[in-house]
């Protein structure tokens, strides 16, 4: 074989090759801020021009993969897609905001539809599980080597903290956990405990909790019950136990190794004060969509509604787009109403389940399915909104891609 041959070989892999696609796509934020943090130590003003690099190496992948990209995508995509776009455009139509509607529409636009059709395009998981946890290892180290090597302003003052860099940690951190959960090594554990630290150290709870509830249902749904994965189990268990058992005194090791470095001292503070689930605000925003559910239980706001309804209510009118009901369940019961809203909260976890307990599914698919319950279901009980969670989108793709996929063998 000569070396064009070779060469072009070569290309037609990495032209198909949608699933470094979607991983770049995914893991594009953690490479944008490492790569710059790199670049402005050694060039103190960029302009901005490292990060026009990086759009611009990413726009360059996916032209050269436009083809690859275009032939994957199935007609349930884009019916999806338009059915999507059909209810939010009725959605519109009957808003008590239109402008408010407006925005969080083009939000979606711009955020969750291409992440919904990258992730349609993923056909081989176990690639894609491979690559993730590549990407994964690199990212805990990435961000230690910027607080301590190049001594990036990552630090936060022990009364503050950063929850979206909370969650934007959750996603390696889930990805190390579940190959410990497979198989314990070292060389995972380390930038597994590197990333659930730096985690914590930003203060928010729900990635800390998101992360316990993937551990319990990885463990519940894992495919390999060989000896190896049973021992596993039972040292995580153990490690639950001595947790349990020495709780304060590692907390207190914690707190004093957080104040040391300067890092937000917010979650273990509340975990030493028994305050760890006290959120005044959020539970004003609850008992007001339980009320508002249970006095109007057939017909609901609406889609978006809830959000317009919430801020008039409890924040004087302020910006509606961002006072969403923080857990996914009162949020469809409270635009849906609680019978239309009990059907598509059961349709919906009837279709993912369906997957995780089907023969016909392998394992490295259940691996994904699993990683984005982690990243993009469980965060909805505790933050965000599933109408504008790209995270969200891409676990309903990798879904129905995998269903598709199953309907074909079957």
């Amino acid at each position: 074989m000569t070396n064009t041959k070779i060469f072009n070989k070569l290309i037609n892999i990495k032209k198909n090759d949608c699933e470094l696609l979607f991983t770049v796509y995914v893991f594009f934020s953690y490479i944008i801020t490492i790569f710059n943090s790199l670049v402005r130590s050694i060039i103190s003003k960029t302009y901005k021009i490292d990060t026009l690099l990086l759009y611009v190496f990413f726009v360059l992948l996916f032209f050269f993969m436009l083809r690859e990209f275009i032939r994957r995508i199935t007609l349930w995509h884009i019916v999806s897609i338009f059915m999507i776009i059909f209810v939010l455009t009725i959605s519109l139509l009957f808003s008590i905001d239109p402008s408010t509607n407006a925005k969080v529409i083009i939000e979606i636009l711009i955020k969750c539809i291409p992440s919904f059709l990258l992730a349609g395009t993923v056909r081989d998981f176990q690639k894609l599980k491979k690559y993730f946890s590549k990407v994964s290892h690199l990212v805990p180290w990435g961000y230690i080597f910027m607080i301590f090597v190049l001594k990036k302003s990552l630090l936060l003052d022990s009364n503050t903290y950063e929850q979206s860099i909370s969650y934007l940690l959750l996603l390696p951190t889930i990805v190390l956990m579940g190959e410990i959960i497979e198989h314990f090594s070292f060389k995972t554990l380390i930038p597994l405990s590197l990333g659930t630290l730096i985690m914590l150290s930003y203060g928010a709870r729900g990635p800390f909790i998101c992360l316990l509830l993937y551990m319990f249902v990885k463990i519940f749904f894992m495919s390999n019950k060989n000896n190896r994965s049973n021992i596993t189990s039972i040292s995580i268990v153990a490690i639950c136990i001595y947790t349990y058992m020495f709780f304060f005194n590692i907390l207190a090791t914690i707190l004093e190794f957080f104040e040391t470095l300067g890092f937000s001292t917010r979650v273990i503070n509340g975990l030493i004060n028994a305050s760890f689930f006290e959120d005044v605000s959020r539970q004003n925003i609850y008992k007001l969509c339980l009320e508002r559910i249970l006095s109007n239980p057939i017909v609901g706001t609406g889609i978006i509604n809830d959000r317009i309804y919430i801020s008039r209510v409890l924040f004087s009118g302020a910006n509606p787009v961002g006072y969403y009901p923080h857990n996914i369940i009162l949020e469809i019961l409270m635009q849906f109403g609680i019978f239309i809203g009990i059907g598509i909260l059961v349709s919906l976890i009837l279709f993912i389940s369906r997957l995780l307990l089907s023969k016909n599914v392998s394992n490295d698919s259940k691996n994904i399915v699993l990683i984005y319950i982690g990243i993009g279901f469980f965060p909805l009980l505790f933050s965000g909104s599933y109408i504008s969670e790209e995270q969200f989108y891409i676990l309903l793709a990798i879904c129905l891609t995998i269903n598709l996929k199953n309907k074909k063998i079957r």
